[in-house]
C-alpha cells in the first residue's frame, strides 16, 4: 500500500470554508490548512507520550536519553534522588598531581541493548596554590561533556569561562553520557 502525499503526520487540520466557517474535513486537501509550526509544542507532547507509553511507530528512532519509568500506582513525576550506584577515583593521577579526580557513575539507563551511564567527575585542587589554564585530556570518549569547555586541540578541554581558577581545596564538577566503560581523564597542562 502506497502512503498517502497528501496526509502530513503530526499536522493538525482544519480550516475555513468559503464562508469563513471552520471545517475539519480531512479529505477536502484544497482548504484545510495543516500546520506544525504552531503546534509544535503540542505536537512534540504527543510524540513523547507515544513513544513512552503506545507503539513506537514508524517514525521512531532511539535516543540515548534517559527515560523516566512510570510509577505504578502514581503519575506524577518524581524527580530521582541523586544515587552513587559505582565510585572509582581514578588512579591514572601521578603523584605530586595538583589535582585528584573523583570519578562516579551517578545514573545508567538502557535504550534497546545498550546501557548508557551518566558519568559525575570532581575535580579537586588538591595543592596548596591555585591553579588555572588547567586543561585535561579525555581519551575513550564516545559522549557529550557537560561542564567543561572544549579547545580548539581534539580531545582537550579546560575550566569553563566562569570559572578560570580553581583555588586550594575547591572542586569543579563535569559530567558525561556514554556506554561502555569510562573514559580516561590526563592532566595535559596548568598554571
Amino acid at each position: 500500500i502506497e502512503p498517502n502525499p497528501n496526509v502530513i503526520y503530526g499536522g493538525l487540520v482544519g480550516g475555513p470554508d468559503r464562508n469563513d466557517d471552520y471545517s475539519d474535513d480531512r479529505s477536502n486537501y484544497e482548504q484545510t490548512e495543516p500546520t506544525l509550526s504552531g503546534s509544535a509544542p503540542l505536537v512534540g507532547i504527543f510524540a513523547k507520550l507515544q513513544s513512552s507509553y503506545g507503539n513506537p511507530g514508524y517514525y521512531h528512532k532511539e535516543s540515548p536519553l534517559p527515560q523516566q519509568k512510570a510509577s505504578s500506582t502514581r503519575s506524577s513525576y518524581k524527580e530521582p534522588t541523586p544515587k552513587t550506584l559505582w565510585k572509582e577515583p581514578t588512579p591514572k593521577t601521578p603523584q605530586g598531581a595538583p589535582v585528584e579526580f573523583l570519578h562516579s557513575i551517578s545514573s545508567s539507563w538502557t535504550v534497546g541493548t545498550t546501557t548508557y551511564y551518566r558519568h559525575k567527575v570532581i575535580i579537586k585542587n588538591t595543592s596548596a596554590k591555585p591553579i588555572s589554564d588547567l586543561k585535561l585530556l579525555i581519551e575513550n570518549l564516545s559522549g557529550s561533556v557537560w561542564g567543561l569547555s572544549p579547545t580548539g586541540e581534539k580531545n582537550t578541554y579546560e575550566l569553563p569561562q566562569w570559572l578560570k581558577v580553581l583555588n586550594p581545596g575547591s572542586e569543579c564538577i563535569f559530567v558525561y553520557v556514554q556506554g561502555g566503560p569510562q573514559a580516561k581523564i590526563l592532566i595535559q597542562s596548568f598554571q
